[in-house]
């Protein structure tokens, strides 16, 4: 079990994550294979020939929908309650979905988290990205210049 907390002043998000789970429905299709879909998170969709595969699949479209999120600066629903089929996903990009959150209500811009960061913009850009790789200690950072503290735990 993963617990990630983001702390501000006396008030404070607690987010627990037994990794983060989204909730799958797969659906036959007519002709063959599987359609995928997330209830939390509707622009995800994909296929595929088989159940294996269209899970597979299924991580990639996932990550790709959050995208869009970042693009669009919105916050990234959480995943709902699992049923018997559900995406891991990485916790790599779970925590850059807590951290691209937490930053959205801090109201800052990327120019302004950069200058607090004492980089340029295109790290932040970098940061944000979800298939860039990110140490941890950076998103530590992102949340310390947003005025929060991460912290994590294994249990």
């Amino acid at each position: 079990m993963i617990k990630t907390r983001l702390a501000r002043g006396g008030f404070s998000h607690r987010f627990i994550i037994k990794n983060m789970r989204y909730p799958v429905t797969l659906e036959p299709v007519e002709e063959g294979g599987y359609f995928v879909s997330f209830p939390d998170i509707p622009e995800a969709l994909t296929q595929g020939d088989t159940r294996e595969e269209a899970l597979e699949m299924a991580l990639d479209a996932l990550i790709t929908a959050f995208e869009f999120y970042f693009e669009d600066n919105e916050k990234i629903p959480l995943p709902g309650p699992v049923g018997q089929d559900y995406v891991d996903v990485p916790l790599s990009v779970a925590s850059k979905v807590l951290m691209l959150n937490a930053f959205l209500d801090s109201k800052l811009t990327q120019i302004e988290l950069a200058n607090r960061m004492g980089v340029k913009k295109q790290e932040v850009t970098r940061i944000f990205d979800l298939r860039h790789s990110t140490k941890i200690d950076t998103v530590g950072k992102v949340a310390s210049a947003i005025g929060h503290q991460l912290t994590l735990s294994i249990e």
